[in-house]
């Protein structure tokens, strides 16, 4: 059930009462949107430039203009699809490598940068559409989105950050989804290793392969409460929340 009414200034009114709002696209709003007020029945928000960019950041899986289509119960003004249309556009032209290098896919955009005296302060060297850096990168974020109208695209890392608790030590270990984590372990941990495959998964020495040991991951994942205290996933920007299973 549609929720959401848009204006021509960019403003979204939400339903309160709307289940569909409240299970679906409250939360998505806010990573797209400013969020203006929040009175008993409607619950306003503002799109910008910059939140867009935001959003797009922080939940790229989200196609935030099909979602609001889908859930406008007015068809939404053309200059604010137009607008939204190109800050799209512009999102992926400049993307984050590393900690210290800007790559930049558009020849314009980059002698933009080259003539900017605020970002050459901070840039130390060019190579080809290769930018490299020192200082805040969200200092340059913001003179990019407010010269140039152009974002920072900050590349998510496959690579994520593992805390296994066993009761008696915990160990971090790097990987790109939990299973492979505990692989990584195997045979250096006191629960993730072979006379544990044997006897939890009734193996015999002889039997046991590479893709045995993986189902035996898969086996402690499913049944990581049993074995361990507990596995925490080192989120992105550092804030730490337990992995559920």
């Amino acid at each position: 059930m549609e929720s959401l009414t848009i204006m021509p200034n960019f403003i979204i009114m939400a339903e309160v009462s709307n289940r569909n709002y409240m299970d679906n696209l409250y939360g998505i709003l806010r990573c797209y949107c400013e969020v203006i007020a929040n009175v008993e029945h409607i619950d306003s928000y503002r799109i910008t430039p910059e939140s867009f960019w935001k959003g797009m950041n922080s939940v790229p899986d989200v196609d935030f203009i099909q979602l609001l289509k889908d859930n406008t119960k007015m068809e939404i003004p053309k200059n604010v699809i137009t607008d939204l249309d190109n800050f799209k556009s512009k999102f992926g032209i400049i993307t984050l490598i590393g900690d210290d290098c800007l790559k930049v896919k558009n020849e314009d955009i980059l002698t933009e940068i080259k003539n900017n005296t605020k970002l050459n302060e901070m840039i130390y060297e060019y190579e080809d559409d290769l930018i490299f850096f020192e200082g805040d990168i969200n200092t340059i974020q913001k003179i990019l989105q407010n010269d140039l109208s152009c974002p920072v695209k900050f590349r998510a890392s496959k690579v994520k950050s593992y805390i296994l608790d066993d009761g008696l030590n915990h160990c971090l270990v790097k990987a790109v989804s939990p299973d492979r984590a505990l692989k990584l372990l195997y045979g250096k941990h006191n629960t993730i290793n072979e006379e544990n495959l044997r006897s939890l998964m009734n193996y015999k020495k002889a039997d046991i392969t590479d893709e045995v040991i993986n189902d035996f991951m898969k086996y402690l994942i499913t049944n990581i409460n049993k074995h361990f205290v507990c596995m925490i996933q080192v989120s992105d920007d550092a804030n730490r929340k337990a992995v559920k299973y």
